[in-house]
């Protein structure tokens, strides 16, 4: 179903202002966007994120106001999904104790070949 209030409101944020304003930045960003949106991992992003809707709807999952999220594997708010800071709008996952005390790749392939080196 279409939103209905689609295009009948005009942004008030700061970059929402300077597109209304600026009429060549605002093509060259459709540009951008159109490239970007049609790059094979966003399609498949796409396409699972439609399908997992598609499949939480049948399954009767409220969804309303929610995205699914690639990198967690679920629904979650779509201001939480799309307001988060940092390259990609994803904060880097603190490593846990466990993971520093576990050997790194080079320590487990040299264990692997059978290497007396001491570690």
């Amino acid at each position: 179903m279409r939103n209905k209030l689609a295009g009948t409101k005009k942004g008030t944020s700061k970059s929402a202002l300077y597109y209304q304003n600026n009429p060549e930045a605002r093509a060259k960003k459709a540009e951008t966007d159109k490239k970007i949106n049609e790059r094979p991992e966003q399609v498949k992003k796409r396409v699972e994120s439609n399908g997992k809707r598609a499949e939480a709807k049948k399954a009767g999952k409220d969804i309303k106001g929610k995205d699914y999220d690639h990198a967690i594997g679920r629904f979650i708010s779509y201001i939480k999904n799309r307001g988060r800071k940092g390259e990609g709008g994803r904060k880097k996952k603190a490593k846990s104790k466990l993971y520093k005390n576990t050997l790194s790749e080079k320590e487990v392939s040299s264990l692997k070949m059978g290497s007396k080196k001491k570690i």
